[in-house]
């Protein structure tokens, strides 16, 4: 079954399980258990989401919907562009596992250091979550540059850590470098991606689909950044409040002193 699927990966999109299952020689049940135990619900949620990976690997001038921005006014393209960012929220909630998302988080809480990778387009997703969790964890460090510098940065990951990787199209071979390198010494591995068929999900001990459909040719990182925020909820109720507000106020104080806030004068004539 595997061996087919491989070698029909252009054609699947388009085929029923009846068609499969006379161009393979295994019956439709068997087809059916092999794409749930890739992980999905059933058949058609696996054609859905090789139909969206073959979208996705049209280069983004192909993607480009130049007559969706042409033939609309701006009220329009607004309202077409929202629901689609609706539909990328509900897609990740769906398919989000609330049971693995706990085990996600334990993992990240007791992580000795958390590695954050993103990217090129990636990166601003990546320092967000590593700017947000610097704030409520102890050791976090964020990779934006997939060079030397990635390697030299990863040169202490273990057994004991986290990497989290951001992979969005078009994806970067230097992104599953970086998780090939954290398995080879038994470091967990978190993909935030846009499809279980990337290699970044498939490689990695655990992954958190969000979707980045989108009208114009570059993705969209709103799921995302759904994704980001739920993260850092869980970890902040996987902390008790009291042990939480601590922490933050420990940061405000630190930070006081820097004058990073604005502040009123308490003579407003000054």
């Amino acid at each position: 079954m595997a061996d087919y699927f491989l070698s029909h990966l252009r054609e699947l999109p388009f085929q029923t399980t009846s068609e499969i299952s006379i161009g393979s020689g295994v019956s439709e049940p068997t087809i059916i258990r092999f794409v749930r135990l890739l992980g999905y619900k059933g058949f058609v949620d696996f054609r859905n989401e090789l139909q969206r990976k073959l979208k996705e690997e049209i280069l983004p001038s192909e993607r480009f919907q130049g007559d969706f921005l042409v033939n609309k006014d701006i009220e329009n393209i607004a309202k077409s562009m929202l629901e689609m960012e609706i539909n990328n929220l509900r897609e990740t909630l769906k398919g989000i596992d609330l049971g693995q998302l706990e085990e996600i988080v334990k993992a990240i809480v007791t992580a000795r250091t958390l590695y954050i990778i993103g990217l090129r387009t990636s990166s601003g997703a990546a320092h967000a979550l590593g700017r947000i969790l610097s704030h409520i964890l102890p050791n976090v460090m964020t990779i934006l540059d997939g060079d030397n510098r990635m390697y030299e940065n990863l040169r202490a990951v273990g057994k004991q850590d986290v990497l989290i990787t951001i992979s969005y199209p078009r994806y970067l071979k230097y992104t599953v470098e970086a998780i090939k390198f954290a398995k080879l010494r038994n470091a967990t591995t978190i993909a935030i991606t846009d499809s279980k068929l990337t290699h970044a999900a498939q490689m990695s001990t655990y992954d958190i689909i969000a979707p980045s459909n989108s009208q114009t040719s570059i993705n969209s990182y709103t799921a995302c950044f759904f994704v980001i925020n739920l993260l850092t909820a869980a970890i902040m109720k996987f902390h008790s409040g009291k042990e939480m507000k601590a922490v933050l106020k420990e940061w405000e104080e630190c930070l006081d002193p820097l004058l990073f806030y604005q502040k009123k004068d308490k003579d407003s004539s000054k």
